[in-house]
């Protein structure tokens, strides 16, 4: 019957790690403009469109590992797009918003 308490003791670690996962701070956004300038410099006159994850219903949302790595981005649906056919290289982050901005155009 030792089995149980190793077991809750491993459960009670596991959940500790990952509340402690879900606090941590994200890098600077100089990081990530520095990790878009270097994957640009490989290009050379090329242009990429990288694709986050989709919202999925009853699934808690985790964006796609080289999206983030690459933006720092954490909503569902967006896209990235750089391109090193422009001098200098520039990228673009399209999102899908939940609530859609309203226009110049919309004043009351």
């Amino acid at each position: 019957m030792k089995f149980w308490p190793a077991l809750g003791t491993l459960l009670a670690v596991c959940l500790a790690l990952g509340a402690a996962s879900e606090g941590t701070d994200k890098a600077p956004l100089s990081e990530y403009q520095s990790r878009r300038d270097k994957l640009a410099a490989q290009l050379k006159g090329q242009v990429v469109v990288l694709f986050g994850a989709r919202s999925k219903d009853l699934v808690r949302f985790q964006q796609e590992p080289n999206f983030y790595y690459l933006t720092g981005f954490d909503e569902p649906n967006a896209i990235l797009l750089i391109d090193t056919t422009a001098i200098p290289a520039r990228d673009y982050l399209f999102s899908a918003s939940k609530e859609p901005r309203r226009g110049a155009l919309d004043r009351p």
